[in-house]
């Protein structure tokens, strides 16, 4: 105790120490995406001057370009001039099927002959004479194209999808030909700059005859190709997205059975084992105990004294799920909803009403709450205990009632709830925003309302996900190293064994929903609806997916394929599940010196972090990473240039994991004892925490209009930023832990965050399919202002967590229970 108070005031001077730094410094941590697309267009990198550099590269005035555009009549006769031509490049030529095609021999690269329907072609070209003459269905096409005007320059808006359904809803009548086909519409994008529009063609051309027909046109002009077309059709259901959703289906079916067997037959079977007749009320009592029971063993994996017993432990940085269960199986575990077959045990109470003589091997106990409990010999009721266990574990009814409840039961790490569930919101905020980069209708304007000092919240977002690296740290550390303590008189079996579940646990309880969410965001998604340019995105998801698929369930997709980049990843926010699985799989080498040497411990915990910050240091010094909108440092570049180098990279990312793991053991060495500390030490702990986080959050945030930063001024910030908001955070753990969190510790401990926190691993994993989905079936550009981005927030938070109750019910709640049966549940006496 003293030592550790006399640590304080060295921990509080070091905390200010990192302030001023903090002080001498400017923003960084922001989210790479967002933080690079508003660098280059305050640099105007990717603005007009690039775009008018594109244009006259090949010989065209972006001026006369958008002025002819914007003329209606005169832009469709000097299209039907040009497509004239293409089609005198070509002749005609009979397909094996009957279909004709124009061929161009030698005409695009790569492509010895190049053929092209000669209908779509032919529809073209009475497409634009229909637009001279005025016809109807023709102008609807015609106008639901995307279109340019000079306000471009002043907007930087040069992205126009146009008007899909008005092209869409044309129809091919066949009985009169007018109209002769039906409109379909595709996007126009342009390859690196963020410039696009939607044009509307006939239904008798496939997407590669409008892009072999653009390439043409652009090679008969004589200039180079820039740009590509994307066509929106239906996305085809394949073997694999069927398979998938039949293994979906196949889940809700047991799941459905599991839900009608809970409110139907439960009782018959409880009746089974008990073997006798028992009162109607008493098995009642009986059935809700067990999912009390079960909410209690099952879910929360409650430590078992006054710290943690309702701690949601199913959030993405949940680490007391390793711990708990494998004590169970190391000294013999309930079965699913209170029924152990190891030994029997005396009635506390009574019994309602005496066992049958043959059945004198099986007894009922009444608990200090008055439910029955059914106490049987593995022999005899095994096969129907499974059972139970088996349809309970699928319970859609039973896991529910664990995950909304509010229950607060006797502890004080309430808070890590709070904390968890806040952080949650500030991640699908971030994304909310950094998701729509590229499909924004005011793209300048943008910069202007996110040129001020609140919006750092939102383009330092990811300091949420440091957050989870603390909570993390901490409770594998704290709950891991009381196990030890209390199982530490083991033999070297029982330890292997220890060791072993506390690994499989871990994977057990992520990576089937994982897997399940991964399935979703590849196969499904691109059923949920079509947007501009999206089929070319998800044609490229999948792809990427169907190639890293199995880097994913090691945890490796971080790291593989070498160097990473986080662009062409699948899934790319997963990178957080990575490195901290990696960072959990290392932890038992720390925990262990820790436990047996605290010195020792620390001192290993010290070394990890001086080469983590060090190797840091040195990337962004040899890369010259920036924190303003200046150009690099160096020349020095990452091959391949968008390489993801300290991201998402285990060896960069643990300072605060490791920040973490030391309030852990300052806790564990408490053994729940509380620190007796001054008012001033307190609040001299809160006001250097609280600053810290501010100025790590905030920084000078008129730092993006700075282009003189020292190169050591952003070094220095960008190694020691996520490891000074560890420490903030690591402070209100603490400080709220010892009853010194004020209303910032009592509001983190509300009780509406409990069935929240239950829920945060699977919002985590499925809330950007839900913007994603919002993002591609998007028809029209975004525009940017305070309350849209109020209401998308909002709507992406409920959406996201409506989603994930029900991923939990299909996935993570089942398999967390078969986890229960097959480990937990069964010990032969």
């Amino acid at each position: 105790m003293t030592t550790l108070a006399r640590l304080l005031p060295i921990v509080v001077a070091a905390t200010f120490v990192v302030v001023v730094c903090c002080f001498t410094t400017v923003h960084a941590g922001a989210d790479p995406y967002l933080d690079k697309y508003l660098a280059s267009v305050r640099q105007n990198k990717h603005g007009l001057e690039d775009i008018r550099k594109l244009f006259a590269d090949r010989g065209l005035d972006l001026n006369n370009v958008v002025e002819n555009m914007g003329n209606n009549q005169e832009f469709a006769k000097l299209l039907l001039e040009k497509l004239s031509s293409v089609r005198d490049m070509g002749t005609i030529r009979e397909g094996e099927n009957g279909d004709q095609f124009y061929v161009f021999d030698n005409e695009v690269p790569d492509r010895p002959e190049t053929l092209v329907l000669a209908s779509c072609l032919t529809d073209l070209i009475r497409l634009l004479v229909d637009v001279s003459l005025n016809v109807e269905y023709a102008s609807r096409m015609w106008v639901s194209r995307g279109k340019l005007d000079e306000s471009a320059f002043y907007t930087l808006l040069f992205k126009d999808p146009g008007n899909r359904w008005l092209c869409q809803s044309v129809k091919e009548n066949k009985t009169s030909q007018n109209p002769p086909f039906s409109g379909k519409y595709c996007y126009s994008a342009a390859f690196n700059i963020p410039a696009g529009l939607g044009t509307c063609v006939p239904d008798t051309c496939t997407e590669e005859d409008v892009n072999i027909l653009a390439w043409l046109l652009m090679i008969l002009i004589g200039i180079e190709p820039f740009y590509y077309v994307d066509c929106t059709e239906p996305t085809p259901w394949n073997t694999a997205d069927i398979g998938f959703t039949a293994g979906l289906a196949f889940f809700a079916l047991i799941v459905l059975c599991g839900s009608l067997y809970d409110i139907f037959l439960q009782q018959l079977v409880l009746g089974k084992m008990r073997g006798y007749a028992v009162a109607d009320d008493v098995v009642k009592r009986s059935s809700q105990n067990a999912v009390e029971n079960d909410y209690e063993n099952v879910r929360d994996d409650t430590v078992e004294d006054d710290q943690g017993s309702d701690v949601a432990t199913t959030s993405i940085d949940s680490a007391m799920d390793a711990t708990d269960d494998v004590q169970e199986e190391m000294e013999g575990a309930k079965v699913n909803g209170g029924y152990d077959f190891r030994v029997e045990k005396e009635v506390k109470d009574g019994v309602t009403k005496e066992p049958p003589a043959h059945k004198k091997n099986v007894e009922v106990e009444i608990d200090d709450s008055g439910s029955s409990l059914q106490r049987a010999k593995r022999s005899n009721n095994l096969g129907w205990a499974v059972l139970h266990a088996l349809l309970m574990s699928f319970s859609a009814v039973n896991n529910c009632k664990k995950l909304l409840s509010a229950k607060k039961t006797k502890n004080t790490m309430a808070v890590l709830n709070g904390l968890r569930v806040v952080s949650m919101f500030w991640v699908i905020l971030g994304h909310s925003c950094s998701f729509y980069i590229g499909r924004l209708m005011n793209p300048l304007e943008s910069l202007i309302l996110t040129d001020v000092i609140g919006f750092n919240a939102i383009t330092n977002a990811t300091l949420s996900v440091d957050t989870f690296f603390v909570l993390s740290g901490f409770l594998v550390t704290y709950l891991t190293l009381k196990q030890i303590d209390s199982v530490r008189k083991r033999s070297t079996a029982q330890w292997a064994g220890f060791w072993s579940l506390f690994y499989f646990h871990r994977w057990w309880r992520l990576t089937p929903v994982y897997m399940a969410a991964m399935g979703i965001y590849a196969l499904l998604m691109p059923h949920f609806g079509q947007g501009w340019n999206t089929e070319v995105i998800y044609e490229y998801i999948k792809s990427i997916c169907r190639q890293q698929w199995w880097t994913h369930p090691l945890y490796i997709n971080n790291l593989y394929p070498w160097p990473n980049v986080l662009d062409d990843s699948c899934m790319g926010w997963s990178w957080y599940l990575a490195n901290d699985m990696q960072f959990y799989i290392i932890s038992p080498l720390i925990l262990i010196v820790l436990y047996k040497n605290g010195k020792a411990g620390l001192a290993l915990v010290a070394s990890i972090m001086f080469v983590s910050l060090s190797s840091l240091f040195g990337l962004n010094w040899h890369y010259g990473y920036t924190i303003s909108s200046q150009e690099p440092y160096t020349d020095n570049v990452p091959d391949p240039e968008n390489a993801d180098t300290t991201y998402s990279k285990p060896y960069t990312r643990i300072p605060p994991y490791l920040a973490g793991m030391v309030v852990g053991y300052v806790m564990f060495k408490l053994k729940g004892k509380r620190i007796k500390m001054p008012p001033l030490m307190v609040i001299s702990g809160w006001l250097a925490a609280l600053t810290t986080l501010w100025f790590t959050l905030y920084g000078i945030w008129f730092s993006y209009q700075r282009m003189d930063v020292p190169q050591a001024t952003a070094v220095m910030y960008l190694t020691f930023c996520r490891l000074a908001w560890g420490v903030g955070v690591g402070w209100i753990i603490f400080a709220c832990l010892q009853d010194y969190g004020g209303p910032i510790g009592a509001i983190l401990s509300w009780q509406i965050w409990i069935p929240l926190a239950r829920l945060t691993y699977c919002a985590y994993l499925i809330h950007p399919v839900i913007l994603f989905s919002r993002v591609y079936s998007d028809a029209v550009l975004f525009h940017t202002s305070y309350i849209t981005i109020s209401y998308l927030f909002v709507a992406n938070v409920v959406l996201s967590y409506a989603s994930a109750l029900v991923l939990s019910l299909l996935v993570e709640g089942p398999t967390m229970g078969l986890e229960k049966v097959m480990f937990g549940k069964f010990k032969r006496s």
